[in-house]
């Protein structure tokens, strides 16, 4: 069983290759941040089309082919969490990727601040030598919260949604 995504609701069923995929109609009770954290980190650990909606938004990473060199959820130290870290490489110039999800939760005082704090201590660790903060959230979220509208780096669901919907192989 496969399934391209929560954004798309639906599934594809075909356990065999050379078997007819069958779509059917998903209905989900309710889809949390969570939730969508994992369906990200598995897009954009195996979907380089995927990640490049992410990276494409970066100038000096954009249309570059990047190996994805870790991926983690919920990332924590003293100064907060990031939803998801991604480390991709370049050229032998690793880069972090610090990516906050919403919904519809509020987004909490000085949230995007915490992410440079933390893209600042990844950088001193040596975990990447240069990071870029992200929210990916709906539209209409983006548009109505302030503190989502300054991370600089933004992907709407419905750009995702869009970008899956049109792939033939799916997640």
């Amino acid at each position: 069983l496969r399934f391209n995504s929560l954004l798309c609701g639906r599934l594809h069923w075909g356990a065999f290759e050379g078997v007819n995929s069958m779509a059917i109609k998903v209905n989900y009770c309710s889809v949390e941040e969570r939730d969508m954290d994992t369906l990200f980190l598995e897009a954009i650990g195996s979907d380089k089309g995927f990640l490049q909606l992410f990276t494409n938004e970066i100038e000096i990473l954009k249309e570059k082919t990047l190996e994805v060199n870790s991926i983690e959820l919920s990332k924590s130290d003293s100064d907060g969490e990031s939803d998801i870290t991604v480390i991709v490489e370049y050229e032998n110039k690793k880069y972090g990727l610090l990516i906050e999800d919403k919904i519809n939760a509020i987004a909490m005082p000085d949230q995007c601040k915490r992410y440079t704090v933390r893209g600042k201590k990844g950088i001193k660790n040596g975990d990447y030598s240069d990071f870029f903060v992200f929210i990916v959230s709906p539209e209409k979220y983006h548009e109505q919260d302030e503190e989502a509208k300054k991370y600089k780096y933004y992907v709407s669901y419905e750009k995702c949604k869009k970008y899956l919907e049109s792939k033939e192989d799916l997640l």
